[in-house]
């Protein structure tokens, strides 16, 4: 309650908003409900903290015909302003057919809509002018890479200047809305898979019991009970010594209480309900059940054969296995390499490998192998990156499970995949499966299982990968979005920093140089000379100070989320050199023959950032140089950094154990798609250029 009158004490504006978005995020990351339960009094404390006299939210949706529509979802209005809920033409519009067409092609890019009525092209007014509205902000919504929708912000009482604090804190609000509503999403798929999980327990023909660490039975599956002669959940709570012979009970006790590998079983006799006995065999694991330590039990009468019952268990080990990933704070490369490994134990398979791609840009962000030759998974990955093109990619844009024979022929005969090609004359697999991995219609990779030749996979195996290949696509989103609220959370840390740091030590520091300046000048008015001790003193503190302040404006510039993004990848390099030359004493020059800033989308944008800066940390350190040149070039497509020094040079083909830099920055320019060149020879300085395509060309070359 104190949290929130503090809040709602907040003056309308950027930190009043900020506070509503943080209790924005405790309520709909915090809590287990969804975020429509939260959804009214939210848009009450945004519209609250902002001063406005509506906020709403729109969601995007295609109509019968495909085209984009978007209709109004939910709506707070202030006391006084008329509501605009029951309006029929927000309740599903084509944004072309009513003159919205340039708001949709802004937001869908991530621009934020920000203007008074009267300014708006005419065709863009009348709607508005119906509604009251004179001025109005629009926040684009993007969840999992597409454009979900909007948030808006209406005045209606007087036109209103949307000043870019205001902006940053409106987009914050939106970013936290695309979370809530992407983790519901998730947790609503988590809950999909956990109920395909249970069909599968409760529908197969094999008895399978979850013990706790005491033996006591918590839950056991209509078969376990039939093969029993018990009534359903008859036997929770029970222990081994209900149904289990006597003279067995030791072995079985022993057995259940070391939880042996997977695959490991013992025959023993149980007893049903009526008395009678029957032999059985039985294999146990160790499962992750409801977050603790259980052991999965599968019981299945010894006629059956025990390769079925085998393969059962395994993959049964299989499922939970990966299911139990989804709960445990770790990598998503660990998440995926237990998971190559795992369906390779639980199929006929005699290898996999797992890659995941980067959202939209055709290069792989993770890739796992199990089973396959030492270098095959790099090979794999320079494939990806000259574009292969095969069976497996066309399953995976169609979105379809392909069994592909004679497969390493097949791939012998594509040059995209020369990177393996020396591997797969010795390979002695020659079936390939490819299965997707997909959630919620989206393709984000696949799972490729390889057979040898005469092992081709049946209709149950594949299904068993395909429903593997869910459990997997699963795994990598929620390990995604943990990993997202993490940054989130960061992201707010830093801002809290930049915003005390700008506040106090930059505020002190700038009042120093100042002090400093004044001194100076009174010195000379009472003929003090300023090359004297007390002037060269006073000179060197206002040096200091000048140096420190451009330190602190670098430090705040990096710790401020989204400053890249507003001030530009050159002004931000030209602050950083600014710091770094008044700190080391070494001129940098940093030139601009863009013209216009580049269109950069904010993964290039930061990836260009940290090469530079990461060149002029390395010329700083171990150049020895006297200047240094930034320049800036672009073409039409292209744009091109160049970082050049006098220093002494360095071998750039050699190795240097221990330090970092240069390969990560072969890493940054590699994600990005951009080529990477140093050139250097001892005594004859350094030059690192970098050129990466511009958002604009990057987005035709996709189409």
């Amino acid at each position: 309650m104190a949290a929130a009158q503090e809040d709602a004490d907040l003056v309308p504006g950027p930190d009043a908003i900020l506070a509503a978005v943080q209790f924005a995020a405790d309520r709909f990351l915090a809590g287990a409900a969804p975020w429509e339960t939260d959804i009214a009094e939210v848009l009450a404390r945004l519209g609250t903290a902002a001063g406005v006299s509506r906020v709403y939210i729109f969601e995007n949706h295609l109509d019968a015909y495909g085209r984009l529509c978007s209709r109004q979802r939910y709506e707070w209005v202030a006391e006084g302003i008329t509501p605009q809920i029951d309006n029929p033409l927000l309740k599903g519009f084509d944004y072309v057919d009513v003159g919205w067409g340039r708001w949709a092609e802004a937001l869908s890019r991530g621009d934020v809509m920000a203007a008074d009525t009267r300014d708006l092209p005419a065709a863009e007014r009348p709607e508005l002018e119906a509604q009251d509205v004179r001025s109005i902000a629009l926040v684009p919504i993007h969840v999992e890479g597409v454009w979900w929708g909007f948030i808006g912000f209406d005045e209606c009482t007087t036109e209103r200047e949307w000043l870019p604090s205001d902006v940053a804190a409106l987009r914050a609000a939106a970013d936290t809305l695309a979370a809530a509503i992407q983790r519901t999403r998730t947790e609503r798929r988590l809950r999909a898979q956990q109920a395909q999980y249970r069909a599968v327990f409760e529908a197969t023909g094999d008895g399978l019991v979850i013990s706790d660490p005491q033996g006591r039975l918590v839950e056991a599956n209509p078969a376990f009970h039939r093969m029993h002669a018990y009534s359903p959940g008859e036997l929770v709570g029970a222990r081994p010594e209900t149904w289990t012979h006597p003279a067995d009970l030791t072995a079985v006790t022993d057995f259940l209480s070391a939880v042996p590998q997977a695959g490991a079983a013992i025959r023993v006799r149980h007893v049903r309900k009526d008395g009678t006995i029957f032999p059985v065999d039985v294999r146990a694991d160790s499962v992750v059940f409801s977050g603790e330590p259980h052991t999965l039990t599968v019981v299945r009468d010894a006629t059956e054969t025990a390769n079925a019952m085998d393969l059962l268990h395994r993959r049964v080990a299989a499922l939970a296995l990966v299911a139990s990933d989804m709960v445990v704070d770790q990598p998503p490369e660990t998440t995926l390499r237990n998971a190559v490994a795992t369906v390779v134990r639980a199929s006929g398979g005699v290898a996999a490998a797992v890659h995941v791609m980067e959202g939209g840009a055709g290069r792989v962000r993770f890739l796992a192998t199990h089973g396959l030759p030492d270098g095959y998974e790099d090979g794999l990955r320079a494939c990806w990156e000259l574009g292969v093109d095969s069976p497996a990619v066309h399953a995976l844009r169609e979105q379809r499970l392909e069994v592909i024979r004679g497969a390493p022929a097949r791939t012998l005969a594509r040059p995209a995949a020369k990177p393996i090609h020396r591997f797969l004359p010795h390979v002695e697999w020659d079936i390939l499966v490819a299965v997707p991995l997909g959630t919620m219609g989206q393709m984000i990779g696949a799972l490729h299982v390889y057979y040898l030749p005469h092992d081709e996979p049946a209709d149950e195996e594949l299904r068993f990968l395909k429903a593997f290949a869910d459990q997997i696509a699963v795994a990598v989103e929620n390990a995604t979005l943990l990993a997202e609220g993490r940054q989130n959370a960061a992201l707010l840390e830093r801002q809290r920093l930049a915003r005390e740091l700008h506040d106090s030590v930059s505020q002190a520091l700038f009042s120093m140089t100042l002090h400093a300046r004044a001194a100076e000048l009174a010195m000379a008015k009472q003929g003090i000379e300023g090359n004297g001790p007390l002037g060269r003193a006073v000179a060197q503190l206002r040096e200091l100070t000048q140096g420190a302040l451009a330190e602190m404006r670098a430090l705040i510039f990096e710790l401020r989320p989204g400053a890249l993004a507003e001030e530009g990848l050159i002004s931000a390099v030209r602050k950083q050199a600014a710091a770094i030359a008044a700190r080391e004493g070494l001129p940098i020059v940093v030139v601009d023959e863009t013209e216009e800033r580049p269109d950069l989308d904010e993964e290039a944008e930061e990836h260009l950032y940290r090469i530079v800066v990461e060149a002029l940390h390395n010329t700083v350190k171990h150049a020895d140089a006297q200047r240094v040149t930034v320049t800036f070039g672009r073409t039409e497509s292209d744009l091109t950094i160049v970082v050049e020094d006098d220093g002494r040079g360095f071998d750039p083909t050699a190795a240097f154990p221990g330090h970092m830099g240069l390969g990560t920055m072969r890493e940054r320019a590699a994600r990005m798609g951009a080529d990477l060149r140093i050139v250097s020879a001892a005594g004859a300085g350094t030059r690192v250029m970098v050129t990466g395509p511009i958002r604009n060309q990057m987005e035709t070359d996709s189409r």
